[in-house]
């Protein structure tokens, strides 16, 4: 598969990934309700689920909890992980552009004995403030 295409099927399921979570999300505000109750009692809630998706449970006009098919679970799982793969690209990004600029890199030693100057300077910082120097 090309970069092209594979790019395109990820804004694919991006996109039917997003029509799930919003059906779901809808759904769930028009007030798909059942009783603690009627859990135990009745079967309907479970046509109900297959058709929603998702149930919030009362107890005492109270919301107990939600129900939720595994599929849907499933897609907010999903949806929850393309949100947190969207933000550490652009974390990373916003690194890549902080940094392109930078012309000093350090490693190895050189990079270690940095590292320790700085700790030292912060030290010394610290020790200044609690000693009442500033």
């Amino acid at each position: 598969m090309t970069r092209k295409k594979e790019k395109q099927e990820s804004i694919r399921q991006r996109m039917e990934l997003l029509r799930s979570f919003e059906k779901v999300r809808h759904d769930f505000q028009m007030g798909t309700q059942v009783g603690l109750t009627q859990l135990g009692c009745s079967a309907t809630w479970r046509e109900k689920l297959k058709q929603a998706g998702v149930l919030e449970v009362l107890d005492r006009n109270d919301t107990a909890g939600v129900l939720i098919e595994p599929e849907v679970f499933q897609a907010i799982l999903d949806y929850l992980d393309l949100m947190d793969e969207e933000l550490e690209e652009a974390q990373i990004d916003a690194l890549v552009k902080h940094r392109k600029d930078a012309r000093d890199f350090a490693s190895g030693k050189e990079l270690a004995k940095g590292a320790v100057l700085k700790f030292r300077e912060k030290n010394e910082h610290h020790r200044r403030f609690l000693d009442g120097d500033q």
